[in-house]
């Protein structure tokens, strides 16, 4: 036991880094759309209502 309090206070800095990364990670990523075709973005955009547009490529 007492080897892993010793081990967890000389890796301290780097467990809250990699932390705070796996949460910033959770918190900003963007989830999937709702939408299903073309005909949902159309209606969607000519609903009268500002809309933020985010296009994603992968390649």
């Amino acid at each position: 036991m007492g080897t892993v309090v010793r081990l967890l206070k000389e890796n301290l800095l780097l467990i809250l880094v990699l932390g705070a990364l796996a949460g910033g990670y959770f918190f900003l990523r963007t989830e999937p759309s709702d939408l299903g075709s073309v005909a949902d973005l159309e209606a969607l955009l000519q609903g009268g209502r500002p809309v933020l547009v985010e296009l994603y490529l992968n390649t």
